[in-house]
């Protein structure tokens, strides 16, 4: 289950931030920070390890549940979701006491486009400081940074958190992680969290399974309708812990 195809339906909807003026960008964010991002966020759909594989599908063997990795990382020991399902664990890195472990995370359940993008910053080394489990937090950390940027006024960089209002209804309703620009055709690809994929064996229309999971897309417009805008992430002065 370590490809996917590109799925049409995005169903992270941790919003609660109404689409508003936004605050003046600041200056860019050093190069390094984001491609560390982009490397973390590309490498969690790349890996080879068996444990990190399992992070790809959410809700376990059926898929139907918001059971997952990341939103289990965030909230430690906990065995339900806010939705109330019971969810498995896996292994993946945490530091405890300051050391960093391979060690069992419950999952959690709930929607997770942001505790995804949350985990790609934090593993990179920047500043996660009131950064939550709503798609809307990055802009808010964007304004207070001074790294928002609205779509249409900004290139976009490896390691920015590219934010969306699929219903075109003012609300912040998804966010992803850009891994890459392409100058030549002003597109950018992203890896998001909590978006339908297809996974399974089935060729050919209507063939296979679908469920929810990572996704990495790419050719899409910085300046398409769906994009609010992006914020770039600030450095954190000292290491995980």
């Amino acid at each position: 289950m370590r490809r996917f195809n590109k799925g049409v339906l995005v169903t992270c909807v941790s919003a609660g931030l109404l689409v508003g003026s936004p605050a003046m960008a600041g200056p860019a964010q050093a190069s390094a920070l984001g491609d560390t991002i982009a490397r973390q966020a590309n490498g969690q759909f790349d890996s080879h390890n068996k444990e990190v594989q399992k992070r790809l599908l959410e809700g376990g063997k059926k898929h139907t549940n918001n059971c997952n990795f990341y939103s289990g990382f965030w909230k430690k020991g906990a065995p339900k979701g806010l939705d109330g399902a019971k969810c498995g664990t896996t292994k993946g890195y945490r530091y405890e006491g300051g050391v960093k472990k391979w060690t069992p995370i419950a999952w959690g359940s709930q929607a997770w486009c942001a505790d995804f993008v949350k985990f790609t910053w934090y593993w990179g080394q920047a500043d996660v400081a009131g950064i939550n489990s709503l798609a809307g937090s990055f802009k808010s950390y964007g304004q207070r940074h001074h790294t928002w940027h609205p779509r249409g006024s900004y290139t976009p960089k490896p390691g920015d958190a590219v934010t969306y209002d699929r219903d075109h209804n003012g609300t912040i309703d998804h966010v992803g992680v850009v891994v890459k620009y392409n100058k030549s055709s002003r597109t950018y690809s992203s890896v998001e969290g909590n978006v339908r994929v297809k996974y399974g064996k089935g060729k050919g229309k209507g063939k296979g399974k679908y469920g929810e999971g990572l996704l990495r897309k790419t050719g899409q417009s910085a300046a398409g309708t769906d994009v609010v805008g992006f914020t770039t992430p600030a450095a954190k002065q000292h290491k995980p812990v």
